[in-house]
């Protein structure tokens, strides 16, 4: 978040705010969902594993994508 918000001029504080206000929600939860609706896109459409998805979507290890999933 600190970079995004440099590369914007802005302080992470205001750019946290900023964001917030227009999306509706954090910057991190907007990139877990990011993450996540490519994930479900992933699992439909091909027939790669749930380790190789979790990982493919940014996701550290299977384990913290399944609960992140089910939350």
């Amino acid at each position: 978040m600190n970079d995004i918000a440099s590369e914007v001029n802005l302080s992470p504080y205001y750019f946290l705010r900023v964001f917030k206000k227009s999306m509706g929600e954090t910057p991190i939860n907007y990139l877990i969902q990011l993450r996540l609706n490519e994930a479900k896109y992933l699992l439909h459409h091909t027939n790669l594993s749930i380790a190789e998805i979790a990982y493919k979507c940014g996701f550290n290890s299977e384990s913290h994508f399944i609960t992140t999933f089910f939350e």
